[in-house]
């Protein structure tokens, strides 16, 4: 019979005490965040990168409730093969657009080149040289 009473208050925590853990304690509300509104504010924000970053992921998107969207997105710069993190803030506008108020790049690329290109030397034979062996 005790074990039921476990059960119980394992159930009770679950269900009641985990609402005072959301992002309520930052102001945060609970409701969702539309895929139209999310896809806006990733068009204001690549319309103020530079040529070449396209976004790879979205870490999250949040409501203040002063009503100002804060987002973190993932974008890969296709110039130095890398992702750039950026917290952006945007504002929804009267007649449905978006204006982005701030973007922070959270995680920067320190990176001059990820790749380098393949040089030329002498440890490298041309594949015309390359005799194969036999496996006798």
């Amino acid at each position: 019979m005790w074990w039921l009473l476990i059960i119980f208050a394992v159930l009770f925590y679950i269900f009641f005490m985990r609402k005072g853990r959301s992002g309520q304690e930052r102001g945060y509300s609970d409701e969702s965040i539309d895929g139209v509104l999310i896809q806006k504010i990733l068009l204001a924000t690549k319309k103020q990168l530079p040529p070449g970053y396209e976004p790879i992921d979205t870490v999250y998107v949040n409501r203040n409730p002063d009503g100002t969207v804060e987002s973190r997105f993932m974008f890969l710069d296709l110039g130095k093969y890398s992702g750039v993190q950026y917290d952006v803030k945007a504002n929804m506008n009267k007649d449905g657009t978006v204006a982005v108020s701030a973007i922070e790049t959270s995680v920067p690329s320190e990176l001059e080149a990820a790749y380098k290109p393949f040089i030329p030397d002498q440890t490298y034979a041309d594949y015309s040289e390359i005799k194969f062996a036999r496996v006798q």
